[in-house]
């Protein structure tokens, strides 16, 4: 019997078909249309603590919707009557690590220790797709969805581990960014694809050998698109080599009685309230928008999920705050571009307005244009020149004195935007690997920080050799020009890699913005900034002397795009998702 013969089905009654075996040991795709499917994982109570705190880290790949208790059969906020030892088509056994059987009923291996954990799936947001009138070349041709093991990390919590795994679903051309709007308010369901286009840039180098489900045919010109995908969980479990771990196996899901529009179902995570939720979604969206790549840098291909939502939540608790900037790439008297300061002026003023102390830190090399820049953001934003100071330091400051410096500032996070960083080789580089002059070792300061538990970091960057991008250092390796000799080396907790890096910046500031004031978005809206007061800052700057990085020939211009032309549309895309 195919599996389209279930599209219609209500998840009760399918889980009922796949019970008593007529359904078989089939993949779910296309199956109850409309409905959110979840991803399995059993484990030994014992380990659960550490696992539920990798979901929460990693949640783009592992959304929780729901983690039972020790010997909980049921779910009961997915279905009714459920019972997770006969529900799924298929699961796959393990035992320290290694697979051991594929089983369609664990009944005999279930005992009152055990822990069952539910995850998002892609099948969910399948039927949002079709809606759309996008194709879904899986369910087209009746095959399971293919997947693949990627060269992204998860961030490890103790004994697990893993590399993202990702689903593939290709689109042509002209439908990769309509799926990709689908789908990113689907948080419970991966959210949108955090890769689009050239499977290499992801670790991926035979799209014909999925690495679990089946192969899937492209259309001609289809462009190959990547959604975070649930076996990410059965790699991290099955890495942990624990005692007995059972999962569903790839394709064959736990089929709730949600539907996707439900409020619950289209972003609720386990433990976040319906508000929280919803701002999940929001944050996705503006991930989103700061990843656009106008200039084809391939910065996409350093973007790695969750950051802005896991950045913005950690600045909500910080008090004190420090942002930096600096890349003296342009050549000149002024050597300072315009990607960078604007930024940090942008986000101490919605800092300063929701009433956190703000710390500007530059070198010498940076001290005319930061200083112009942020003069007039405080001429024109009370909180800011209430909230805001500049600290300029030498170009040659020593360790000692940046341990100093450290400890004086007491700062609960470090941001830096458009930030020089430096190389394994002590250098730092522009885009083209020549050697700028004049940058100081803030890094330093990062690296102390990362070692404090008590404060955060933040990279935001655009190429990958600002500071922060160590974090993705083999990716720029593998994927940017020049990306060995380039590449920072200096990491940071989180990294929001963004088309511009002052749009990065813009990004942070309204995903903080909307978090703190999750419940009312006309004050979310009044922390971050508007067009006027952005341009009126980037006039000061480029009357200081800056120059644009990319075409230093042009005024009013970021990256190569004049600013009226290309960046104040990102401004107001962003404010627009706040209201949304």
């Amino acid at each position: 019997m195919s599996t389209a013969t279930f599209a219609a089905t209500h998840p009760r009654e399918l889980r009922a078909a796949i019970a008593d075996g007529s359904f078989g040991m089939k993949p779910t795709s296309g199956c109850s249309k409309g409905y959110l499917q979840a991803n399995l994982v059993i484990i030994p109570a014992s380990a659960a603590a550490d696992f539920a705190e990798f979901c929460r880290l990693n949640c783009r790949a592992c959304p929780l919707l729901f983690q039972g208790k020790p010997g909980q059969r049921d779910a009961p906020p997915l279905a009714t009557g459920s019972d997770i030892t006969q529900d799924v088509p298929a699961y796959q056994v393990y035992r320290r690590g290694k697979p051991m059987e594929t089983v369609s009923n664990i009944g005999h291996l279930w005992d009152e220790s055990m822990v069952a954990f539910y995850m998002g799936c892609s099948f969910s947001f399948e039927q949002a797709l079709q809606q759309a009138h996008l194709p879904v070349r899986n369910v087209e041709q009746n095959v399971n969805v293919s997947m693949y093991r990627t060269n992204r990390q998860c961030d490890p919590v103790g004994p697990f581990h893993a590399q993202m795994v990702v689903s593939m679903r290709p689109m042509p051309p002209d439908c990769v960014t309509l799926a990709q709007t689908v789908t990113h308010p689907s948080v419970a369901a991966h959210g949108g694809p955090i890769h689009c286009g050239d499977p290499a840039a992801i670790g991926i180098t035979q799209l014909e050998q999925p690495d679990f489900g089946d192969a899937v045919t492209l259309a001609p010109e289809d462009v190959p698109c990547f959604w975070a995908c649930g076996v990410t969980s059965g790699e991290a479990v099955r890495n942990a080599d624990l005692e007995l771990v059972i999962t569903h196996k790839p394709g064959s899901m736990f089929v709730s009685d949600l539907k996707e529009t439900n409020p619950v179902a289209n972003s609720c995570l386990h433990g976040l309230g319906s508000y929280q939720s919803a701002t999940m979604a929001v944050v996705n969206q503006l991930e989103a928008c700061v990843a656009q790549d106008p200039m084809q840098r391939g910065v996409n291909k350093l973007t790695l999920p969750t950051q802005l939502w896991h950045a913005a939540t950690a600045l909500t608790r910080a008090k004190t705050v420090v942002l930096t900037t600096g890349f003296p790439c342009v050549q000149g008297p002024v050597p300072c571009e315009s990607d960078g300061p604007l930024g940090v002026v942008m986000l101490a003023t919605t800092l300063a307005r929701l009433s956190k102390a703000v710390v500007v830190l530059v070198e010498e090399t940076n001290r005319d244009v930061m200083e112009a820049a942020l003069s007039m953001g405080q001429s024109l934003d009370p909180c800011l020149q209430a909230r805001c100071t500049l600290r300029v330091v030498p170009n040659d400051i020593s360790v000692e004195q940046l341990d100093g410096l450290y400890h004086e500032l007491q700062a609960d996070a470090f941001v830096a935007v458009e930030r020089a960083g430096r190389t394994v080789r002590g250098e730092y580089c522009t885009m083209k690997g020549r050697v700028m002059e004049g940058v100081a070792n803030l890094d330093h300061l990062f690296t102390t920080a990362n070692d404090d538990a008590h404060v955060t970091t933040i990279g935001i960057g655009d190429g990958g050799n600002e500071l922060g991008m160590g974090k993705v250092r083999a990716l720029v390796e593998q994927g940017i020009p020049l990306g060995d000799r380039i590449a920072c080396a200096t990491t940071t907790d989180y990294l929001i890699a963004a088309g511009v890096s002052n749009w990065g910046a813009n990004g942070l500031a309204a995903a903080v913005a909307i978090i703190t004031h999750e419940q009312d978005d006309s004050k979310a809206l009044h922390a971050v900034t508007d067009e006027v007061l952005e341009r009126a800052v980037l006039q000061a700057m480029f009357a200081a002397g800056c120059k644009d990085g990319v075409k230093p020939a042009q005024t009013m211009s970021v990256d190569g795009m004049l600013y009226d032309d290309q960046h104040v549309n990102v401004l107001l895309r962003l404010r627009q998702l706040l209201i949304s």
